[in-house]
């Protein structure tokens, strides 16, 4: 038997019970080997079975037993995701890693958003997956205000042009 360990950060633990509530919770599944909780930096580490059950169905189980487990997201620009055949294969590709919870693709902008199981997922993990399965993958950049500049620029030039009414507003004399 080949197994994962997997260490999900949980949310909403403040005493031993709580703990051990998790504990009892994460062992009722076949294929959960091992599991520790730690209430203090609120985590569980749990040795699980991936032919058995998935990280998925044990944060389902977290939840269900009153809890909460700390999501992120992540995201960056993908090229060659040009039709909903690829679409689907790249979202595939990305779901069969552990801890991503849902991949959210949106062809007009070529942007990838993966929520996944904080800590469970490294950013460059994910990049390479993708570069590996024939993407091209970009990152998206921040523009100098710090908001999201999309891969085309139109969020950009959208900035810009409100940010020149604005200045036209106060300094009318330019």
């Amino acid at each position: 038997m080949t197994t994962q360990r997997i260490k999900l950060p949980i949310t909403g633990m403040t005493c031993a019970t709580c703990a051990f509530t998790v504990e009892r919770a994460l062992r009722v599944y076949d294929g959960v080997s091992e599991v520790y909780v730690n209430r203090a930096p609120g985590y569980a580490s749990i040795v699980y079975d991936p032919k058995q059950i998935g990280p998925t169905q044990l944060v389902k189980q977290v939840y269900n037993a009153g809890y909460g487990v700390e999501m992120a997201t992540m995201e960056f620009g993908v090229v060659s995701a040009a039709n909903e055949e690829n679409v689907q294969k790249l979202e595939e590709l990305l779901m069969n890693m552990p801890g991503i919870s849902s991949v959210d693709v949106n062809l007009k902008t070529e942007k990838v958003t993966i929520s996944y199981i904080s800590g469970t997922v490294q950013h460059a993990d994910a990049v390479k997956a993708l570069e590996d399965a024939g993407y091209s993958i970009f990152e998206l950049p921040e523009a100098e205000d710090g908001s999201l500049q999309l891969a085309n620029g139109s969020v950009s030039i959208l900035l810009k042009g409100l940010a020149n009414k604005f200045l036209d507003r106060i300094n009318p004399d330019k």
